[in-house]
């Protein structure tokens, strides 16, 4: 075999490694997507139509994909502050964040995982970090601007998101469900302003 054909056949097995990556990769989120953290490195090598030994040269373990999978949606989520941080108008940017990541969550439960408290730094995902500091930077602006309410806390948003995102997936709610139950989460934090009283002067 020659040089040229040796470097060839090296190529289309690089090619071939890189693509098997993006299907093992797909395949993991989708079957997070329809399974939830019941799914197994099996599920996702049938999904992606490869051996388990392939799946397991992307992720050792099953913690590996769901690592990967908090990974993956957290780094939407903090896409999704930083739109709502540089929207316009904040409180309209950040119903739009509300809903896109309480709808976000329906599909992908897994996301949960990335907004959870952690009980350790080290156990925490990377990426948690980042969300919580963007968080609390979108939650001083709008309470600066006035839109929520002076005691509103990353926690608090927290608590309202995920206990209610959980129970609209327990219940296995419709999209408007979701619609609505964003729209009562932000009212919930909405600074109301109390119209002057007329002392009929």
């Amino acid at each position: 075999m020659s040089e040229h054909e040796g470097g060839s056949k090296k190529s289309r097995s690089r090619s071939d490694a890189r693509r098997n990556s993006e299907r093992v990769r797909e395949a993991a989120l989708q079957v997070l997507a329809q399974q939830g953290s019941d799914a197994t490195i099996l599920d996702v090598a049938r999904q992606a139509g490869v051996g388990k030994a392939t799946v397991y040269r992307n992720f050792p373990t099953k913690a590996a994909i769901l690592a990967f999978a908090v990974e993956h949606h957290g780094q939407w989520l903090v896409e999704r502050l930083n739109q709502a941080i540089e929207a316009d108008d904040g409180w309209t940017g950040f119903q739009a964040l509300v809903s896109d990541t309480m709808l976000r969550i329906r599909r992908e439960p897994i996301l949960l995982e990335a907004l959870r408290p952690s009980d350790s730094e080290a156990a925490e995902p990377a990426v948690a970090r980042t969300i919580n500091e963007r968080l609390a930077y979108l939650i001083q602006t709008l309470r600066d601007e006035g839109h929520v309410r002076a005691d509103v806390t990353v926690a608090d948003l927290g608590l309202l998101v995920i206990g209610t995102s959980q129970y609209l997936a327990d219940t296995s709610a419709g999209t408007e469900e979701c619609l609505r139950a964003a729209e009562l989460v932000c009212n919930a934090l909405r600074e109301h302003h109390t119209p002057p009283v007329d002392d009929g002067q």
